[in-house]
């Protein structure tokens, strides 16, 4: 599952809701912005996770840069609020 969001803010918002919904039902997430280094966003996409959080500037870098896939993506929410 794919989280877009606008800001950083509301992508932290959705992130911790997931954190703690995922611990219940097992659950992986990873949340990605900019303004902090990419390498440790890095490496949690490549171990894997279920649902990635973003906003669509950082996503863009790293699809890019050939750090994130998105071909296995079966949901989306676009988070606008």
């Amino acid at each position: 599952m794919l989280v877009l969001a606008p800001t950083r803010e509301l992508a932290m918002q959705s992130q911790k809701v997931l954190d703690e919904f995922g611990k219940v039902v097992n659950l992986t997430s990873v949340v990605i912005y900019g303004g902090v280094p990419k390498h440790a966003q890095k490496d949690v996409l490549r171990r894997g996770v279920d649902c990635i959080v973003g906003t669509p500037g950082r996503l863009k870098d790293l699809i890019n840069d050939g750090s994130c896939n998105l071909s296995s993506i079966s949901h989306l929410v676009l988070d606008g609020t």
